[in-house]
């Protein structure tokens, strides 16, 4: 989970992952909307995709995929839109 928040003004993202093992097909129904119209975006990523997907923190390739899958946290970092 990560948070993002511009002092100001009013951006305010919250991010979640999930390091997940898929026991069935990997489609992602292209109808599905989140009810609440929150979640604005969905994909399974390998390790190797991730590297060419933008993602914040720059850590989450370590804390999804390293061997010891411990929080780490990442200083505030601008946002770059």
């Amino acid at each position: 989970m990560n948070e993002f928040h511009d002092p100001e003004g009013e951006f305010h993202q919250v991010d979640i992952y999930f390091h997940c093992t898929l026991a069935g097909t990997e489609k992602i129904d292209p109808d599905w909307r989140d009810i609440d119209m929150i979640v604005s975006k969905w994909q399974w990523v390998s390790q190797a995709e991730l590297t060419q997907v933008p993602h914040k923190p720059d850590t989450l390739g370590a804390v999804a995929f390293g061997s010891d899958p411990t929080a780490i946290y990442d200083p505030l970092e601008p946002i770059v839109c």
